[in-house]
């Protein structure tokens, strides 16, 4: 199987960078400035402070006395999106969207008759960014787990393929928080103490850890 894991880099920050110019390369952060507002995304300009998904904003404005609060446009997010979502249509009809700003494409047997999956993901992401102006990153490989893992890792505007020969040397160097869906919470922080930060560390540690 051939999988392509598109994910848009900091998709609702990008969006309101795009339309207001005057954003570009300042920290922001998309959400309501209220009390209980929370960070829906923040800019990697934001980030570099510590800055993230789900923070409370007036812990992020602790965090980055600079930052700019963008009220959303989840209207506008939706139209891009759709920008993006007709691309991928142009390759197959096998897409499993999982938010607004990121979806799995199966392009085993994909409408362009292309045979490497990463030629199909460096033609996507620049198509995405010649029809939106906006960076996306992909990752490629065999199973959704690991094409997800891939393009997570050289964000942003990345792109990394894990072949199947090498799928196994690549999970022993992972680290556990780079697990995606994982969630072990209390346990998690136990093996970092242990010093278990790997997953064949994890496997030998055995269940009682997590």
């Amino acid at each position: 199987m051939k999988i392509i894991h598109v994910d848009m880099d900091q998709f609702f920050a990008a969006v309101e960078q795009l339309d207001q110019p005057s954003l570009m390369g300042k920290p922001i952060a998309v959400g309501h400035d209220a009390e209980r507002g929370v960070v829906s995304t923040a800019s990697y300009e934001a980030r570099k402070y510590g800055v993230h998904s789900a923070q409370s904003i007036q812990v992020a404005k602790r965090l980055c006395p600079q930052l700019i609060i963008v009220e959303p446009h989840f209207q506008r997010y939706k139209e891009v999106s759709s920008q993006v979502h007709e691309i991928f249509n142009d390759y197959t009809d096998i897409i499993e969207p999982i938010s607004l700003d990121e979806a799995f494409l199966d392009v085993t047997e994909n409408k362009k008759g292309m045979e490497l999956g990463v030629d199909i993901a460096r033609e996507i992401k620049q198509r995405i960014y010649d029809s939106t102006g906006l960076t996306a990153s992909a990752g490629v490989s065999y199973c959704k787990f690991l094409a997800k893992i891939a393009s997570d890792w050289r964000k942003p505007n990345g792109l990394t393929v894990i072949h199947p020969d090498r799928a196994l040397d690549f999970i022993a160097k992972l680290k556990i928080e780079k697990i995606w869906g994982a969630d072990f919470r209390k346990g998690y922080q136990r093996a970092v103490n242990y010093h278990h930060q790997t997953l064949p560390h994890r496997t030998r540690a055995g269940a009682t850890y997590f």
